[in-house]
């Protein structure tokens, strides 16, 4: 599996922890991003605030 293929995934697992999260079914989310990924956690978290 190439890293183009893990970073789509990764970023819709992050985005389904946030929206758990701000419904309250998630106390907390732990995420660990690789410098590979096409789009920032940071932005993403930016954009939603």
């Amino acid at each position: 599996m190439t890293q183009a293929e893990v970073c789509p995934t990764d970023m819709k697992v992050l985005m389904n922890h946030i929206y758990e999260y701000q419904k309250g079914v998630r106390r907390m989310v732990l995420f660990t991003s690789t410098s590979g990924m096409p789009t920032s956690p940071c932005v993403v978290l930016r954009a939603m605030a």
